[in-house]
């Protein structure tokens, strides 16, 4: 968990900024916001690790306008506290405030040490309220885990007496946790949350609770129910509805609802044949949908007193073609995504198994093995090498499928899983072709539509689908193939040419095994053996193409069938070279090293088009090589098979000069890699600022670039005070300036702002007008924080950090300056009384460690802004500047009088005795004077009078 350490101050006001990062400096991490978009960039970048939002800002006219209301809007409000502070009282801002989510408000003027306790109290009790919530969220684990035990425990004794499947129950509620996973991803329309997959999963148990009602003579028939048993054997839906209304009260509500409809509607249907109401499509609640599915797959895997167990790929396509009844398309579409899944878990959790439900939960959030499907056919049992998955497919794999689907109208569409042997028909329009739907088996199902309506002439392609796949999409590479057969239809008696095309669904890397079957009546009379016709027609598409151009096949290696001779003006080889050297694959005429490009290159572009170019090198005769530019264009032609038409133009010359500035490139990148510093461009015409590698490195993130003068104005990244600096130097390079050197804060990865140095040079045109801007930007954080520490000792006093005498006054003066007449300032001198008393009897160690006690006393009595300074021994020097009213500086001396004689009580013996006390001299400005010397002389004339008045008091100049 990451620290929450780092405050952030939100003010459209410099100078408060820069109190409150006095104010928490010792103890926080402080970001600066200025305005709304800078507040909302620190949140989104830094949001782990913030401790507080302080908000200083006057109340808005109206609630929208409350930069509390944006938090909340944002959900930050509840998450990180939020602190307002108004300039002054307002009941109606503080109510306001309060209403939209603040956690505390605070009304100024307000003490810096009671601002710095209320909000470490805030935060504190922040960080303890979410410990709180994480307890309770474990402990609400345990319960529900201790429910679900009751329910598994409630559902067993219905399955024992309605003699199911001993973890019928168990099984539903996993299959429900699987597709609910799976529509999460796939279809993100339905807003599917981890928390409705726990609750509705869960609630999937008591689907069949209803039939504690049924009579055992019907629950446990091994025949067929009559009309009127079914009847009564149907009203277990709508008793289970009712049981589960008796719960309200002693369970989660949301829990309960979908328990209720999922008792009630589990067994409708989506083309409304289901019971007990009939409903249809998107009225069934979601819940019982899954549900549904998830149990017809359960009863028909697994043997029941009226009926054996179905094999799964069996009971699959059952569920596919829709024997079992309609289910929602896009449930299916999950189904088929999980069928592998659906099998392994069935195994894993069969009756005979001893694995656990938690166990089984455990495995659940990892990837399912994949499951080996043996089959008879030596060419299926290839494909079970293909690779598989194991993951769930998401919505871009239903994606890839249906985008095949939309080029193709009027056709049957059936969906193969080559693996398992299982389909899907997924659309048929016809009435005149009917393909079986209830085979237990693609292969069966082809094997009767073949027998029974395809030409006996033709039934080559159709016999061996499984090698032609094989031959197709494995050996050849291709992405699809087809054929042309006779189909008898018997409207018309006779048979007529219908054209099957089968098309891989995603690619080698995607883990799929599915392939789509298209089959459509021919709207023309065509000629099966039609080579010659294609190669003429071909031939005079060629010819009408200026430049090199070839044919060849969409396959693995790229068979040339057309234009051979064009290559031998580009490449020097004639045609029987061609042959006999390369065996007329274009593939073999690449150079090796890019052929591997070459193909993905291709391949890429033609998955989201028709054409493509790409740029690769080829043999040339003479034993060079050409670089080659070809533009490619794939063709289906009408045979279904796919050619690619390419131009091949010498593009050697164009290379050459790529290549030549690539050189120059890396060398620019080798000399800019080993500089220290990260370097930059900034282009004028396209607002673009480029930084090498090394920003990430050393900032932890990655750049904006695009749009960055615009960016630059609303950043984050860049300290508030600098933002203008870097803006002014900018603008500085446009006016005509040749170059700046300024020092700026950067915010890295971790909340902290890096001090950098960033030296820039413009470059300009012939005209004069600034083109690009170089630079280089340095880390000088630690030399910064070096300088700014020995600055700092060299300003403070040794022992207690206070100011010193020299820093002390040289700063009261340049106040002294800004003084003005209706203004009041004050100058204080404050003396410990017999303070050589305490050495004497206690030792100086003890002493020095009571005057840094001291120190720390009358630090925190004034302001951050006040100088506190320790002028010499047991003396110190106080300047209050600013606060307007002399009773507020009595009010101040007063208690500081008072917390002193406590310190003294608590941490002397005997301090009363001793006359350890404090005396203070009081110069009021303008009154007593408006110089240093002035002041200080009089303040030190009123601690002498405070002292000769019998000391513990304080004394104003007169």
């Amino acid at each position: 968990m990451q620290l929450r350490d780092t405050i952030l101050v939100f003010s459209d006001i410099s100078t408060e900024r820069a109190r409150f990062r006095e104010i928490f400096r010792d103890r926080y991490n402080v970001l600066e916001a200025h305005n709304r978009k800078q507040l909302a960039l620190l949140l989104n970048h830094n949001e782990k690790c913030i401790a507080a939002i302080i908000v200083k800002a006057p109340p808005p006219e109206n609630k929208s306008e409350s930069v509390i209301t944006m938090l909340r809007e944002a959900d930050l409000v509840g998450t990180i506290p939020v602190i307002l502070i108004l300039p002054k009282k307002s009941k109606r801002a503080e109510l306001l405030a309060y209403e939209d989510g603040a956690t505390d408000v605070i009304t100024e003027p307000c003490d810096d040490r009671i601002i710095f306790k209320r909000i470490e109290n805030v935060v504190s009790l922040s960080i303890y309220k979410n410990n709180l919530e994480t307890l309770v969220d474990k402990q609400a684990k345990t319960l529900k885990n201790a429910n679900d035990n009751m329910v598994d425990a409630l559902s067993a004794i219905i399955e024992y007496r309605s003699a199911e499947s001993g973890k019928h129950v168990l099984r539903v509620r996993h299959y429900v946790k699987l597709l609910l996973n799976d529509m999460a991803i796939s279809f993100p329309e339905y807003g599917i949350t981890e928390d409705m997959i726990d609750k509705i999963s869960g609630a999937s148990s008591l689907h069949d609770i209803g039939k504690v009602s049924i009579p055992d003579s019907i629950l446990n028939k091994p025949d067929k129910l009559t009309e009127e048993e079914f009847s009564i054997m149907k009203h277990h839906t709508t008793n289970g509805a009712k049981m589960v209304e008796t719960l309200v009260g002693i369970a989660d509500e949301d829990y309960l609802r979908y328990a209720y409809n999922i008792c009630l509607h589990h067994h409708e249907r989506w083309d409304g044949r289901g019971y007990p109401a009939g409903l249809k499509g998107d009225e069934i609640p979601l819940c019982a949908q899954v549900t549904g599915i998830a149990d017809v797959y359960d009863v028909l895997t697994t043997e029941r007193v009226y009926k054996a167990p179905y094999q799964h790929n069996v009971a699959i396509n059952m569920i596919l073609n829709g024997e079992c009844g309609a289910f929602n398309p896009k449930i299916l579409e999950s189904f088929k995504n999980l069928r592998n899944e659906f099998i392994s878990l069935a195994r894993e959790l069969s009756d005979d198994s001893n694995i656990k439900s938690d166990e089984l939960l455990e495995s659940l959030m990892k990837p399912m093995p994949a499951i080996t499907c043996v089959g008879e056919d030596t060419v299926h049992n290839a494909y079970l090498s293909m690779p598989k998955s194991g993951k769930y497919l998401t919505s871009q794999a239903l994606q890839a499928k249906y985008q095949s689907l939309i080029h193709y109208t009027n056709a049957t569409i059936i969906e193969v899983d080559l693996v398992n042997d299982s389909y899907h028909i997924v659309f048929n329009p016809f009435t005149d072709f009917k393909f079986p739907s209830s085979r237990s088996s693609f292969s069966e199902a082809l094997d009767e539509a073949v027998a029974t309506m395809v030409h006996p002439e033709d039934r080559g392609f159709e016999k061996n689908f499984y090698y032609e796949c094989d031959k197709a999409f494995n050996r050849e590479g291709l992405r699809r193939f087809g054929w042309t057969t006779r189909i008898y239809q018997p409207s018309f008696k006779q048979y007529f040419p219908w054209k099957t095309s089968v098309i891989k669904v995603g690619n080698e890397n995607s883990g799929q095994n599915d392939v789509l079957v298209i089959i459509e009546p021919v709207k023309e009379q065509i000629v099966l053996h039609h080579d010659n016709q294609s190669s003429l027609q071909r031939r005079a598409t060629m010819y009408d193409i200026s430049g090199s151009v070839v044919c060849y096949k969409h396959d693995a290696e790229l068979t040339l069938v057309d234009g051979i001779r064009n290559l031998y003006n580009l490449l020097g080889y004639t045609m029987t070279e061609v042959k006999e050297l390369f065996d007329n694959k274009l593939i073999n005429m690449v150079v090796p090293e890019d052929r591997a490009e070459f193909t993905r290159s291709e391949k890429a572009q033609l998955d989201q088009g028709t054409i493509a170019k790409i740029n690769h090198r080829m043999f040339h005769k003479d034993g060079s090589y050409v670089w080659v530019q070809t533009k490619a264009k794939l063709v289906v032609e009408k045979n279904g098979q796919e050619y690619i038409y390419s131009t091949l133009n010498d593009n050697t010359e164009a290379m050459k000069a790529i290549e030549k500035f690539r050189v120059e490139a890396e060398t620019n990148k080798i000399i800019i890699d080993q500089s220290e510093g990260i370097v930059f461009e900034w282009d004028s015409d396209t607002d673009y600022l480029n930084f090498s590698s090394k920003w990430e490195k050393r900032f932890g993130y990655i750049p904006i670039g695009e749009n960055f003068s615009t960016y630059l104005k609303e950043s984050s990244r860049f300290h508030p005070d600098d933002t203008s600096l870097i803006l002014d130097a900018a603008r500085g390079l446009i006016g005509g300036n040749p170059k700046f050197d300024i020092e700026v804060r950067i915010l890295d990865s971790e909340s902290r702002y890096i001090w950098n140095r960033v030296r820039a040079t413009a470059i300009r045109d012939n005209s004069g007008r600034l083109v690009r801007i170089v630079g280089i930007i340095t880390d000088i954080h630690n030399t910064k924080s070096d300088v700014q520490n020995l600055k700092r000792q060299s300003e403070e006093d040794g022992l207690t950090k206070l100011l010193n005498r020299n820093t002390a006054t040289s700063r009261i003066k340049v106040l002294l300056d800004k003084c003005t007449e209706d203004s009041v300032s004050a100058m204080l001198l404050i003396d410990i009384d017999n303070f050589k008393a305490v050495n004497d009897n206690f030792g100086h160690l003890f002493g020095d460690k009571l005057l840094v006690s001291v120190a720390e006393e009358i630090k925190n009595c004034f302001r951050a802004k006040d100088i506190v300074s320790r002028v010499g021994g047991d003396e110190f020097l106080v300047f209050i500047n600013n606060i307007n009213e002399v009773r507020r500086v009595e009010k101040r001396v007063n208690e500081l009088l008072l917390n002193l004689r406590i310190l003294f009580a608590n941490q002397v013996d005997d301090a009363e005795i001793i006359g350890l006390s404090a005396s203070i001299g009081i110069a009021l400005i303008p009154e007593s004077g408006t110089s240093f010397l002035e002041l200080y002389e009089k303040a030190d004339k009123a601690l002498y009078n405070a002292k000769r008045s019998g000391k513990n008091q304080y004394s104003f100049a007169e």
